[in-house]
């Protein structure tokens, strides 16, 4: 099971567009974004996690010809809720080591989104010590048979971004200061 967050939907962010055009919004800020909002007629609107872990677990987006198309859906659900619920949702699952079999498409995406140009939920050092992290469980990131030098370079794409780097530079985040400040206890 995973852990619930700790963040909060800020008040009044939509979360779902009904059929008939209109917006459900949580009504008050303290509501937990790990659980369902329950509105008019016992519409029950999944949260930004369950629905990141939907698209994850969609059949249609795991076949190597639609990898950009999981970016899609996740750019679009974005454009609805934010993207900070949608980034908060994607760590929740890179933080849950029973969840690496979604670990490569979420690091994918995060490349994808250009995550170093969002409005980050948190420190772009915790991102990085997160990262690297998942590719100490599992230096594939959940998919059987891919090379880890190839995770590896996705992961320090998105790294050199985060941290400003040349994608060429001699940095690395095992030795920097401020990434091993975050002790990632699992």
């Amino acid at each position: 099971m995973p852990q619930t967050p700790s963040f909060f939907i800020p008040r009044g962010l939509s979360l779902y567009n009904r059929p008939d055009g209109q917006r459900l919004s949580l009504r008050s800020g303290a509501a937990s974004a790990t659980q369902p909002v329950v509105g008019p007629r016992s519409t029950i609107v999944p949260t930004v996690y369950q629905q990141i872990l939907a698209l994850l677990a969609d059949p249609h987006f795991h076949d190597d010809f639609v990898d950009d198309d999981l970016s899609d859906a996740v750019a679009s659900l974005a454009s609805d809720v934010g993207w900070q619920p949608v980034l908060n949702a994607m760590l929740d699952v890179l933080r849950d080591s029973s969840l690496t079999r979604h670990w490569y498409d979420v690091v994918a995406c995060l490349f994808a989104c250009d995550c170093h140009t969002l409005p980050l939920p948190c420190d772009r050092s915790y991102i990085t010590a997160l990262l690297y992290d998942c590719l100490r469980i599992c230096p594939d990131l959940g998919i059987d048979g891919r090379n880890p030098d190839d995770t590896d370079n996705l992961v320090w794409s998105i790294v050199h971004n985060l941290k400003g780097v040349s994608y060429m530079s001699d940095y690395d985040p095992k030795t920097d200061a401020e990434v091993l400040q975050h002790q990632i206890v699992r």
